[in-house]
Formats: C-alpha cells, sequence, structure tokens
C-alpha cells in the first residue's frame, strides 16, 4: 500500500509475498497520481516518486531497490514527443524482457526508442532537430539511471511514457528556466514569470489539463501491463 507524501516520496507497506514487488518509478507527482491513486489495490506495487534528472532518479531507485527484491521495475512518466507521427496520449514502451514486452503490448502500448535529454526540450525546432538526429521516438530524462540500477541487481526493466507534447508543438515556457542545478522546481520563479505574461495564462491551464489526462492514460496502460504479470 503506498502514500503520497509532500516531500516528493512514497511510503509503502510490504505486500504480502515480497518475491512479487513491482517498482513503478516516475519523476514527478504529477506524473505518478492517477497510477498512485488505484495501484493500493494491487498491493504488490511499489510507487516511487525520484525527482528530477539522472542524479535524483539513480539515488532514489538505488534506495528502494535496497528494500527488494523486485520482481521488475518500471520507469514511467511524460515524454516529449520527437516522431511526428505521434499523437498527443500515446504510450510508449521500451524493454528487452520477454514477458514485459508481450504484457505492455497486450496494454495497448506502442513500441519505441527514446533519446536521453539533460533538459527539457521546449521548441518544435528542438524537437526536430533531435529526431533527425538520433531517430528515436520521444525524449526523457530520467529512465538510464533507473535502468543501469537494474542491469547490477539483473531485475527486469521496462521504460514506459506517455507522449505529453507533440513533435509539432511549442511548450508555453521555457521550463528549464525554473529548475535549479539540482532540477528542484523554483515554484515563485515561474508565478512571477506567469504574472508577468498574463497572456500565456491560458496555455499554462491547458498544458496543465493535458498533464492530468496524460497521467490516466499511462495509468491505465500501466494497471492493465501488471495486470498480465
Amino acid at each position: 500500500m503506498l502514500s503520497l507524501g509532500l516531500s516528493g516520496h512514497v511510503d509503502w507497506r510490504e505486500p504480502n509475498n515480497p518475491a512479487e514487488k513491482l517498482l513503478v518509478c516516475f519523476a514527478l507527482k504529477q506524473e505518478a497520481a492517477a497510477f498512485a491513486r488505484r495501484a493500493h489495490a494491487a498491493g504488490r506495487i511499489v510507487v516511487l516518486v525520484t525527482g528530477m534528472g539522472l542524479t535524483n532518479a539513480a539515488k532514489a531507485a538505488r534506495r528502494a531497490m535496497s528494500k527488494g527484491p523486485y520482481r521488475a521495475v518500471f520507469s514511467c512518466g511524460f515524454a516529449a514527443g520527437l516522431n511526428p507521427a505521434l499523437a498527443p496520449g500515446t504510450v510508449l514502451f521500451q524493454t528487452d524482457h520477454p514477458q514485459l514486452e508481450h504484457a505492455l503490448a497486450k496494454a495497448g502500448a506502442v513500441p519505441g526508442r527514446f533519446v536521453l535529454t539533460q533538459r527539457l526540450l521546449v521548441t518544435a525546432r528542438d524537437k526536430q532537430e533531435l529526431f533527425v538526429r538520433t531517430g528515436a521516438d520521444a525524449a526523457q530524462c530520467e529512465s538510464e539511471a533507473i535502468k543501469a540500477a537494474c542491469a547490477e541487481r539483473g531485475i527486469p526493466f521496462a521504460t514506459v511514457r506517455v507522449v505529453l507534447d507533440t513533435a509539432n508543438e511549442d511548450l508555453p515556457y521555457d521550463f528549464n528556466r525554473f529548475l535549479t542545478k539540482t532540477y528542484r522546481f523554483r515554484y515563485a520563479k515561474f508565478f512571477m514569470a506567469v504574472a508577468l505574461r498574463p497572456r500565456k495564462f491560458h496555455a499554462i491551464v491547458e498544458l496543465a489539463q493535458r498533464c492530468r489526462q496524460a497521467s490516466r492514460t499511462l495509468g491505465d496502460a500501466l494497471l492493465r501491463a501488471i495486470a498480465e504479470l
């Protein structure tokens, strides 16, 4: 069972059968919200909110894995679409494990290829250039750190991401401006920026609504996949 704390991390009680535990990682509470509300019904699920960036993800995942064993680990959340054919709300996955591949495909997720970025992609031009350079379907910022921790322990791993913004869309702000060096979001600076440019407020509201819908879509796919394991 789990509870989403104000600190961003999740506390849990151990499932009845520790060997069946599944670790499902998200960088942000907004990404985890819909899944976390429903995951308590399947007591073998541990939900972890790691924080953004490779360093935060690695530290949090390794700390959680020290409480293992885990049957499998998922790195989940939002992604920037790079492939112009992908619509918002498309759930993509990448894994080398046949059982996880089967479960995710049966849940409606689409095989894809991800590329690591150290910053959020803000403009359509940024995304188009990265697509031409890499051929990847979507960009994300944390999964490689969690994958490496799983590889050290021989734990099956999958990246599962939902496309939040498509290849042809600009974000309303450069959200990188509001991140500290340790990837903490500076809300005061963000709200000041919104106050200075109120014409963008509607775009922020629309993005928040899309985030909520993306969280629900991702949560549905994850729960369907986990039911197959």
